[in-house]
Parts: structure tokens; sequence; C-alpha cells
């Protein structure tokens, strides 16, 4: 959005503070504010995830806003910018924890992990905390359902025959 890449330009220098000026910037400037002082965060860091879950990296992989190695507590954060008006919650995520299936790449030495969303315009910045053994038991949890969905990939009339929205018999029974 406009907003990430702005929130790119400020923590890369490429643009100053004065941005905040501008009425629709000034709600982001909290965010910006929380991490500018954090020399060892990564922006805009895509992250891989695919091997993970079994499949190709060219299919496993997001992009993270923000990732904080934080030495002082001994957890590895994964920050969400979320631009839009229907809450976003960070528990059991599934972003978020694909984000930190990848983000655990780069940080194998953490063992825990904090996912937040940064939902500014909204003033809501829920937390999620968990343990590294709870993320390798999501990967187990999720595996087989990344089968099905690239099985279902190949086989375009079972996904629809299994699409809720596309077959009204699903539909009215399931509504």
């Amino acid at each position: 959005t406009r907003i990430h890449s702005l929130m790119e330009s400020l923590f890369a220098g490429e643009v100053d503070e004065s941005v905040f000026d501008e009425p629709r910037n000034m709600v982001f400037k909290p965010y910006y504010d929380s991490f500018k002082s954090i020399s060892s965060k990564l922006v805009e860091q895509r992250v891989y995830y695919g091997e993970e879950l079994g499949v190709d990296d060219e299919v496993g992989f997001g992009t993270v806003d923000v990732i904080v190695p934080n030495d002082i507590e001994r957890t590895l954060e994964i920050h969400d910018l979320k631009t839009g008006f229907n809450l976003v919650e960070a528990n059991n995520n599934t972003q978020l924890l694909l984000y930190a299936v990848g983000a655990s790449r780069l940080y194998p030495e953490y063992q825990k992990i904090k996912v937040q969303i940064h939902q500014c315009s909204q003033e809501h910045y829920p937390i999620f905390e968990f343990s590294k053994s709870f993320l390798d038991d999501f990967v187990e949890e999720i595996k087989p359902k990344v089968a099905k969905i690239l099985e279902l990939r190949e086989k375009p009339e079972e996904l629809v025959d299994n699409c809720v929205s596309c077959n009204p018999e699903l539909y009215n029974a399931t509504h």
C-alpha cells in the first residue's frame, strides 16, 4: 500500500518525518516512532516458508513489514502494519504464523516469538506470543491443508466441487 511504501522510505532515510504533517499520514507516526531507533530491524523483508510446508519457496513466501530480533527479551518479533477498517487479530493469525516460520529461518536461535498487528487508524495493536514448539506444531497442522490446496489447483473441476462460493448445493448446506 501507499503507507507501506512510505514507511519503507522513511526507515531507509529517503524521506523525512515532515510527511507526518499531512493529516492522512499522521496516524501512522506512532508506528514509525516505535521502530525508527531500532538498528537491528529488517523492513519489508521477504521471508520463505515453502520448504517447511513441503512446497517450493516460489509458492511459500511473504513480505514482513518489520522483523526485530530482540536480544534483550530473547524474542523474535514480527510486526504487520494494517491499514483497513476491519479489525485484524494476531492470535493464531495464519498470515503472521507463516511469516514467523520464514523469519525463524533467518533467526533460528530464537525460541520465543511475538507477532503484532499495528492497525493505527483503529488504535488496534493486538499481540500474540508463542514458543518455537507452538510454531512447529502449526507447521505440522497446516502441511496437509497446503497439500490439499495445491492438489485442488491441479484439478480445477474438483476445486469448483469443493468451493462453497462456487457450488450452490454446498453454499445452501452451509448457510
